[in-house]
């Protein structure tokens, strides 16, 4: 176990339930993002990249349109954005728990930014599975609800099971 932090490791099955992000969909996502990012980038400090980019032939390309001095501010954007996808996937893909529950609280990944939610307080719990997506709702107060999508599909189906076990134990408990 060199190397890895004991927290993080993957569970043993008698641990903490949890549902982990899809490894396959940040890998897929953070290889698309960084060379995005990486372009965006040079198109917004290089007049002539922006220039062969809007030789293109694009009906509406916006490279070149919100030019500030040598700077475009559309492109910078753009790669600012995609930059921050890619941290996103990243750390995503080093700590990939998305939602675990840890006693009577249902805790985040810092991604998803949200404080920690008491078990009580969850309504509802869902899994929304389709081909290649794989959503987790939460709603909880007054019909508030809680996104984390790109989560495994079989742990959260299983999430779902042990959060409705762990919400039943508070309530007759």
């Amino acid at each position: 176990m060199s190397g890895i932090n004991p927290d993080r490791a993957d569970p043993d099955p008698g641990d903490v339930p949890e549902a982990p992000f899809d490894s396959g969909c940040l890998g897929c996502l953070f290889v698309l993002m960084v060379p995005i990012a990486v372009l965006g980038g040079i198109a917004a400090f290089s007049s002539d990249f922006a220039g062969i980019l809007a030789d293109t032939g694009a009906r509406r390309n916006p490279v070149g349109v919100f030019r500030i001095g040598p700077i475009d501010i559309g492109a910078l954007l753009f790669a600012g954005i995609a930059t921050w996808e890619a941290v996103k996937a990243a750390r995503r893909f080093v700590d990939r728990r998305a939602v675990w529950i840890e006693g009577d609280m249902i805790r985040f990944h810092p991604t998803v930014r949200r404080h920690p939610l008491p078990l009580h307080a969850l309504t509802v719990i869902t899994h929304e599975a389709g081909e290649i997506k794989s959503i987790l709702w939460l709603e909880h107060g007054d019909g508030k609800r809680i996104k984390i999508a790109m989560v495994d599909q079989d742990a959260a189906r299983a999430f779902v099971a042990e959060a409705e076990r762990a919400r039943a134990a508070l309530t007759f408990g």
